[in-house]
Order: structure tokens, then sequence, then C-alpha cells
């Protein structure tokens, strides 16, 4: 397949080159390079001077030595654009801000200062070919930083092109112009309103409060049991695990000391009451999402272990306390919350991955293997979510009257805003598809902010919250009643 590639000659940023660079590595697509001259500059006029004035001071603040916006000489040969009709071409690609019928182009950079004006946590970034969306991906909007919400969109833009090629897919979205004109001083000056009573706002909770993840458990619908760590530590991302007729929690626990965390246990009796925590797994970088689970007589940890950048499987020698490194799933990868599922005879692994400079948040892979200490193969449609408001998991998978229900974070406003469940359609080695049907949200009223992990057993529930805890904290308090809404999202 010919790509044709059309580049303002005087513009090509450094996302421009990866979007090339990864057309290239399809390996099945030779590329040719036509630049265009640009549009006639856009008068600017001191009714816009306020917008002119903050994109210098947000890049002077937020900019990066890896910036994808950052412009960079083109080290390709190139044609020029008039010579396009003689290239015999199969797909032609703008990645400028206007492109013929017909052409594929990116949308949505354009409509982050608007979104961002408007409260709007998410943005689309699609490609279309002017009538339908080609490859969908969901960014968050920076709520402070215009620069940043357009870094994110951009390392995003540019790999759109390739999983377009790669995949074929098509959505059936319409595809909505993209209003470019520029904000006026009015609207900026709101804007900036906004984000300077915010940034106050948080910085003076911040000296007051400190943040702190804890858990929670109940038994069939009876209310809560919140378990609270100390002073200046978080516990979170809960997995429960039944051995010899006992009932155990494994949780991140987290020393904001130190800035790492540990596997901790606790057990719940019959009665409902729980013990003391205790250490499970110690290891000389941060660990959390503790994924406890069970294959034939043997019991296995994967917890996330992304400053070593692999995913590992540990086996324990003596349930609960002490495990061993087993093997090395995954390498140089930056994968979060790694989670496991056992499907019509294969393994499927769920894991979100940072790519290029992104977070982790963003994007889910999948990875597959015949057997739990055999080759895992990279699914061909990953990322086979793209999407902050879905991707990253957010516990164990499970089955829900004979369907598969996976429980992911709703990231878009806040890292771990809410749990959202979407029931698996279609997995096979070659397909995947998944849809939202229900969610779990904090009752801020109660005090619990945020959520952003799930498990159950069938008799018990267990799932983390997140509050601001008084940094002088009155001795005799009552302890906190936190409380969680469920919500249909098929209704």
């Amino acid at each position: 397949m010919r790509v044709g590639v059309v580049l303002d000659e005087h513009d090509v940023r450094r996302w421009h080159e990866t979007a090339l660079g990864q057309i290239e590595r399809l390996g099945s697509c030779e590329l040719v390079v036509l630049t265009c001259e640009p549009p006639p500059a856009e008068s600017t006029g001191l009714r816009h001077a306020l917008h002119g004035a903050y994109e210098r001071l947000d890049r002077h603040l937020f900019g990066s030595d890896d910036d994808p916006l950052a412009k960079v000489p083109l080290r390709r040969p190139a044609l020029p654009l008039a010579e396009i009709a003689s290239q015999a071409l199969d797909v032609v690609v703008y990645l400028t801000p206007h492109a013929p019928p017909g052409a594929w182009s990116v949308h949505g950079q354009a409509q982050l200062l608007r979104r961002m004006y408007d409260g709007e946590p998410v943005a689309p970034i699609t490609l279309t070919d002017g009538e339908r969306t080609i490859y969908r991906s969901v960014v968050q909007v920076d709520q402070v930083s215009l620069h940043r919400s357009r870094c994110r969109a951009a390392r995003r833009a540019a790999h759109l092109p390739a999983r377009a090629l790669r995949t074929a897919a098509v959505d059936s979205d319409p595809v909505v112009a993209e209003d470019r004109s520029r904000p006026t001083n009015a609207m900026m000056a709101r804007l900036l309103w906004r984000v300077a009573s915010g940034v106050v706002r948080r910085r003076v909770s911040g000296r007051l409060r400190e943040k702190q993840w804890f858990i929670a458990y109940r038994r069939g619908s009876a209310p809560h049991t919140p378990i609270m760590p100390p002073p200046g530590r978080f516990y979170a991302d809960p997995f429960l695990f039944q051995r010899d007729g006992r009932r155990y929690v494994f949780f991140e626990d987290y020393d904001a000391s130190s800035r790492r965390a540990v596997i901790c246990y606790l057990e719940i009796d019959e009665g409902g009451r729980h013990r003391s925590p205790q250490v499970a797994l110690r290891q000389d970088c941060h660990l959390s999402y503790p994924f406890v689970f069970a294959d034939g007589d043997d019991v296995y940890m994967l917890p996330e272990t992304a400053g070593h950048r692999t995913v590992e499987l540990y086996r324990a020698e003596r349930f609960p306390g002490e495990w061993k490194l087993e093997r090395v799933l995954l390498e140089d990868v930056t994968a979060t919350d790694a989670t496991l599922l056992r499907h019509e005879g294969r393994w499927w692994l769920f894991a979100a991955l940072a790519v290029d400079g992104g977070r982790p948040v963003d994007e889910l892979c999948l990875f597959s293997s015949d057997s739990l200490h055999g080759q895992w193969e990279p699914h061909p449609l990953n990322p086979i979510v793209s999407d902050v408001r879905s991707a990253r998991p957010a516990g164990r998978i499970f089955s829900r009257n004979g369907r598969l229900i996976r429980p992911a974070q709703d990231c878009s406003e806040a890292y771990g805003g809410r749990l959202v469940f979407n029931r698996i359609e279609v997995i096979s080695p070659t397909e995947y598809r998944e849809g939202p049907i229900g969610a779990i949200e904090p009752a801020v009223d109660s005090g619990n902010l945020r959520t952003h992990s799930y498990d159950s057993d069938g008799t018990y529930e267990v799932l983390d919250g997140f509050r601001m805890r008084p940094r002088l904290a009155l001795a005799g308090r009552a302890a906190p009643s936190p409380r969680w809404h469920r919500v249909d999202l098929e209704a």
C-alpha cells in the first residue's frame, strides 16, 4: 500500500516525525512524504492579545525537552504537493489543519481550548476522511494548562494513522467541523480567572488537609466497613482471596515518606471482623495492585512492578506471607494494573501501557498465551481501548449471567475518579470489543471523593476510596462512614 503524508514544510513538529515512523514500522506501507505551502497567516489583533500571552506563558511553564509540539527539521526526502496526482497513492493523510474531501486528517486538537473553557474533562481525538470517523481516541483535558492538553493530544494523534492502516477500523460517529477561531480577550479572562482560583483553592486545601486512600469491605448489602490507614499512609487496590476456608484481603500499603508501597494482607474472620495488616511482599520498587489467583494447587500474585518496567509473576512459597518470583511475563514495558483472565482454554493479560511519554491511564493493551508460563503474544488490535474513561484496569474480571465484566477506572476528571463496569462482548486472538454497562461512584457528601478498585468473591466485596484528611485531626473524632453509589448505564 502506498501512503502519502502531507506536511507543511515550514511547520514540521516532533509528533509528525513520530507519525511517519509509526507508518514505516508497519512494514506493509510504502511511505511518500509531500509538502505544501502554509495557508496565509491569520491576523490576531488586540482583541486576541490575551490568548497569545497565555500561550507563551503556558508553554514556558509546562514545556519539556521531549515536547511533541516542538518544531523539528524534516529528515526525509519529500515531494511537492503538486506531484500528488502522479504518485498513485492508496491513502493520503494530511497532518496539516486543512484537508480536501476524502483525505484522512486528524481532528480534535483545535477544540481543546474550547473544551477547557467549558470545563469538559475529555476530548475526542479522531482520524477522519471528512465523512467517517476511521479511528477514535479520548484524552483527558488539563484544566490548568492548554499546552499539556495539546501535548497529550499530539502524542495520541501521532499513532492514529498507523493504527487505522493496521486495523482498517471505521467508526459510525459523524464528523463535526472544528472551530479554529481564536478566543477573544473576554473569553480568556474568564478562563484564566477560573484556572487561577482553582489552583489557589487546591493549594490552600493541600496545606490544611492531606490526601489518603483507604479500603473498605462488606458482606452482601450491609454497610461498608472502612479500614483507615495511619497518617502518611495509603491503603488501595484491594483483592479478595480464599484459602483453606479463610478469607484474605491483599492490598497496597503506601508510605508517603519513602514514596513506595509494599503489598500487605489482612484476614476477615467468620464474624466479619478484620485482623491487623501483615506484609506479604516487599521489593526495591513501588508495588501495588496485588492480583492474587490460583492455578491448580499453586497460588500466584501479579503485583504492579512498573518501576522495573516488567510484569512479574510471583508464587506463594508459604501462603499468605512468603512469595518468590516465578518468572517475568513481559519486559521493557511500563505496564500498570496487569489483570489475568482464564477464558476458553487461553490466558489473557490486560494491562494499561504508557506509550511515547503518555500516561498509564489512557490506553489498554491485551496479551495472550496458551500457558501461564508460555510466550505472551500482543493482540493485533492493541491498544484495544484508547479512552481515558475506561482504559486502566480496576480489578478482577468476573462473570455475571454468563457474560464477562471488566472493571475499569474512569480517570477523565481525576485519577481514579470512579469505577466503570464494561461487558466484554468479543474476545479472541483477532477481535476484542466491550461496552460500558454500569458504574460505582463515590458518595461525595460522605467524604468519599474517588474510587478506583473493586473485587468480589460472591459473598464479600472490597473496594477503595479517597478522602482529604485534616492534617490536625482532633482526638476522639468519629470514624468516617464513606459510601458509594451504583449506577446502571444500560437504563
